[in-house]
C-alpha cells in the first residue's frame, strides 16, 4: 500500500501540474511500516502516517491495493471514493458500477505494477520518461513492492506485466549488490 500510495500521489501531482489543475494529492497511510519498507525511507515517509486526528471531512479518495470497503481506514466513506486501483479480486462488479473506468481492479501480482504502468502512460502523454514522473524513492519502493507481492515471482498470481515492470524499474534505479 505504501509504495502505491506514495507513487500514485507523485503521478497525480505531476499530471495536475502539467494540466494546470489546482489539485494536490497526498498519500495517507493507516498502518505502521512493515519489513518491506527500506529503513532509509522510513523517516521521510512517516509524514504520511495517519495521526488519528485528521478526519478528512470533504475529502475525496483514491484507494490503492484494496477494494474491500471493510478494510478502508475508518474515515473513508464509500461515497467519497473516486477511484480504485487494486489487484485483489472480489469487488469488481460493485466498483465498476459505482466508478466505471475509474475502477481498475486487475489480475496482476502487484498493485505496484499497475501504478508503474500508469506512470508510464502519463509520461508518454507528456513526452517524458517515467523517471521524470516518479522519484527514485518511489521507483525503488515500487520495485520492492513488486518483488514482495509476487513472492520473488513465485506466486501463482504473478504475470508477465509484473516481470516487465520490475525489469523496467531495475534499469532506472541503482541498487547496492546486496539489496
Amino acid at each position: 500500500v505504501l509504495s502505491c500510495a506514495v507513487a500514485l500521489a507523485e503521478v497525480k501531482n505531476f499530471e495536475a501540474k502539467k494540466k494546470n489543475l489546482d489539485q494536490e494529492f497526498r498519500p495517507v497511510l493507516a498502518d505502521p511500516f512493515n519489513g518491506t519498507v527500506p529503513k532509509k525511507f522510513q523517516q521521510d515517509l512517516a509524514k504520511y502516517l495517519w495521526n488519528g486526528e485528521d478526519n478528512f471531512l470533504d475529502s475525496k479518495f483514491i484507494i490503492v491495493d484494496t477494494s474491500m470497503p471493510e478494510y478502508f481506514i475508518n474515515f473513508v466513506r464509500v461515497d467519497d471514493v473516486v477511484e480504485i486501483i487494486d489487484h485483489h479480486s472480489g469487488t469488481e462488479d460493485f466498483w465498476k458500477e459505482k466508478l466505471g473506468e475509474k475502477s481498475q481492479i486487475e489480475a496482476v501480482g502487484a498493485c505496484a505494477t499497475q501504478i508503474f504502468e500508469y506512470a508510464e502512460k502519463v509520461g508518454k502523454e507528456f513526452s517524458v520518461e517515467v523517471n521524470e514522473v516518479l522519484s527514485n524513492e518511489s521507483l525503488e519502493l515500487l520495485y520492492v513492492a513488486i518483488f514482495s507481492n509476487t513472492l520473488n515471482f513465485n506466486a501463482g498470481v504473478t504475470t508477465d506485466r509484473d516481470s516487465e515492470a520490475f525489469v523496467k524499474i531495475q534499469k532506472l534505479i541503482e541498487l547496492p549488490q546486496d539489496y
